[in-house]
Protein backbone atom coordinates (compact mmCIF):
# COMPACT_ATOMS: atom_id res chain seq x y z
CA UNK A 1 0.00 0.00 0.00
CA UNK A 2 1.48 3.36 -0.94
CA UNK A 3 1.63 6.24 1.30
CA UNK A 4 -1.31 8.06 -0.08
CA UNK A 5 -2.97 5.42 1.19
CA UNK A 6 -2.29 4.92 3.98
CA UNK A 7 -2.84 8.46 4.66
CA UNK A 8 -6.42 8.32 3.12
CA UNK A 9 -7.47 5.40 5.37
CA UNK A 10 -5.81 7.17 8.49
CA UNK A 11 -7.60 10.43 7.19
CA UNK A 12 -10.74 7.86 6.93
CA UNK A 13 -10.42 6.42 10.69
CA UNK A 14 -10.08 10.02 11.99
CA UNK A 15 -12.94 10.85 10.46
CA UNK A 16 -15.15 7.84 11.50
CA UNK A 17 -14.20 8.48 14.88
CA UNK A 18 -14.84 12.37 14.70
CA UNK A 19 -18.31 11.06 13.37
CA UNK A 20 -18.65 8.54 16.05
CA UNK A 21 -18.06 10.74 19.17
CA UNK A 22 -20.40 13.80 17.16
CA UNK A 23 -22.89 11.10 17.20
CA UNK A 24 -22.80 9.56 21.05
CA UNK A 25 -22.49 13.35 22.21
CA UNK A 26 -25.80 14.37 20.69
CA UNK A 27 -27.30 11.38 21.13
CA UNK A 28 -26.77 11.42 25.35
CA UNK A 29 -27.88 15.32 25.25
CA UNK A 30 -30.98 14.36 23.28
CA UNK A 31 -31.56 11.66 25.94
CA UNK A 32 -31.27 14.10 28.65
CA UNK A 33 -33.76 16.21 27.08
CA UNK A 34 -35.76 13.67 26.14
CA UNK A 35 -35.61 13.16 30.51
CA UNK A 36 -36.01 16.58 31.52
CA UNK A 37 -39.03 17.45 29.18
CA UNK A 38 -40.62 14.03 30.00
CA UNK A 39 -40.57 15.23 34.02
CA UNK A 40 -42.23 18.37 32.84
CA UNK A 41 -45.03 16.70 30.95
CA UNK A 42 -45.54 14.61 34.21
CA UNK A 43 -45.64 17.62 36.60
CA UNK A 44 -48.14 19.73 33.92
CA UNK A 45 -49.94 16.26 33.68
CA UNK A 46 -50.35 16.09 37.52
CA UNK A 47 -50.93 20.16 37.38
CA UNK A 48 -53.95 19.52 34.89
CA UNK A 49 -55.36 17.01 37.08
CA UNK A 50 -55.80 18.83 40.17
CA UNK A 51 -57.03 21.54 38.10
CA UNK A 52 -59.64 19.41 36.30
CA UNK A 53 -60.69 18.11 39.89
CA UNK A 54 -61.02 21.94 41.48
CA UNK A 55 -62.92 22.64 38.68
CA UNK A 56 -65.30 19.32 39.21
CA UNK A 57 -65.38 20.28 43.00
CA UNK A 58 -66.25 23.93 42.00
CA UNK A 59 -69.27 23.01 39.40
CA UNK A 60 -70.46 20.68 42.17
CA UNK A 61 -70.91 23.60 44.51
CA UNK A 62 -72.44 25.89 42.16
CA UNK A 63 -75.07 23.37 41.09
CA UNK A 64 -75.87 23.28 44.78
CA UNK A 65 -76.05 26.82 45.32
CA UNK A 66 -78.48 26.97 42.33
CA UNK A 67 -80.53 24.21 43.19
CA UNK A 68 -80.66 24.02 47.16
CA UNK A 69 -82.14 27.91 48.62
CA UNK A 70 -81.11 26.79 51.37
CA UNK A 71 -78.12 25.89 51.35
CA UNK A 72 -77.03 29.24 49.56
CA UNK A 73 -78.25 31.20 52.35
CA UNK A 74 -76.44 29.23 54.88
CA UNK A 75 -73.39 29.61 52.52
CA UNK A 76 -73.69 33.41 52.41
CA UNK A 77 -74.69 33.79 55.59
CA UNK A 78 -71.24 31.92 56.86
CA UNK A 79 -68.90 32.46 54.09
CA UNK A 80 -69.87 36.37 53.65
CA UNK A 81 -71.34 37.22 56.99
CA UNK A 82 -74.64 38.46 55.44
CA UNK A 83 -77.10 39.26 58.66
CA UNK A 84 -80.87 39.99 57.77
CA UNK A 85 -81.92 43.46 59.78
CA UNK A 86 -81.95 43.58 62.91
CA UNK A 87 -80.13 40.87 63.59
CA UNK A 88 -76.92 40.46 65.10
CA UNK A 89 -74.00 38.27 64.71
CA UNK A 90 -72.18 36.64 67.44
CA UNK A 91 -68.30 35.45 66.64
CA UNK A 92 -66.75 32.59 69.12
CA UNK A 93 -62.77 31.96 69.46
CA UNK A 94 -62.22 28.40 68.93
Amino acid sequence: MRLSGKLLLGFLGVLLGCATLFSIYFGLQSFREYGYFNDRERAAQAKLDELQQTITTQNAVLTALQADKEYEKRVIREKIGYAFPNERILHFAR
